[in-house]
C-alpha cells in the first residue's frame, strides 16, 4: 500500500474514533516481509511527524498532529494472515465501495450505505471530503474520462485476478486472470480504503 493512501485511512480512521471517544488498533493483511515493514514504518512517521503532506496545501483537510496520532492510535500496526474474518470482511466490502466512486447506483454499494455500514453513511455532507472514503482520481471517472487507474483484488493463490463480471448477486468472486482492460475498476490487497 502506498505512503500517501495509508496516511490518509490511518487519519480518517482515527478522526472517526476520536469522534465516538474510542482509541484504535490497527491490523492489516500480511503482504511480504518488505510491505509489512512499510507499513509499520508509515505508522511510525505519523506517530513522529504527523501527516507527511504540505501543511498550507492540506490545511482544509484539519491534519491529525503527531500528538494526535499517539494519543489515538494504539501501539503499532499487526499483521494478520488471510484467515482473519475481518480481513475476509474488508474483502467484501472494497470492491463495492471503489465502484460506488464512480456509480453510486452499484446495488452492493447501495446496500452498504443504506445498512449504514460505510463511514460516508454517518457523516453530514459537509464532512464527507476531510472525512469519509478518499477517491483520489475520481474526479476524472465522474466527467465521463475514464481512467484504468483504480483496484485490483488479489487472489489468496497470490495472483492479481478481476472480478467475476457474472456475480450478479453482490459477491465478489474471482475467475479470469486479469487483462489490463481501460476503464475497468481494480482493487489491489485487502484494505478499507482503495490506493487509487
Amino acid at each position: 500500500m502506498c505512503k500517501t493512501a495509508y496516511c490518509i485511512l490511518i487519519e480518517r480512521a482515527a478522526k472517526y474514533a476520536r469522534s465516538q471517544d474510542c482509541k484504535l488498533r490497527v491490523f492489516f493483511e500480511r503482504a511480504g516481509k518488505a510491505e509489512d515493514r512499510d507499513l509499520v514504518a508509515y505508522m511510525r512517521i505519523l506517530k513522529t511527524q504527523g501527516m507527511p503532506f504540505d501543511g498550507a496545501n492540506s490545511a482544509g483537510y484539519g491534519s491529525l498532529t503527531a500528538e494526535e496520532f499517539k494519543d489515538i492510535v494504539r501501539g503499532e500496526p499487526r499483521g494478520r494472515t488471510k484467515a482473519t474474518p475481518m480481513l475476509q470482511i474488508a474483502d467484501l466490502y472494497l470492491y463495492p465501495m471503489a465502484k460506488g466512486g464512480y456509480d453510486p447506483s452499484y446495488r452492493p454499494y447501495r446496500a452498504l450505505m443504506g445498512h449504514k455500514r460505510l463511514i460516508d453513511a454517518h457523516l453530514p455532507p459537509e464532512e464527507l471530503a476531510s472525512r469519509g472514503i478518499k477517491y483520489s482520481c475520481f474526479d476524472r471517472i465522474k466527467k465521463k474520462t475514464r481512467t484504468s487507474r483504480a483496484f485490483v483484488l488479489k487472489s489468496s493463490a497470490g495472483a492479481w485476478r478481476q472480478p467475476r463480471s457474472d456475480a450478479h448477486d453482490g459477491t465478489m468472486g474471482v475467475d479470469n486472470p486479469i487483462v489490463n482492460t481501460p476503464g475497468e475498476p481494480w482493487v489491489r490487497g485487502t484494505y478499507l480504503i482503495a490506493c487509487i
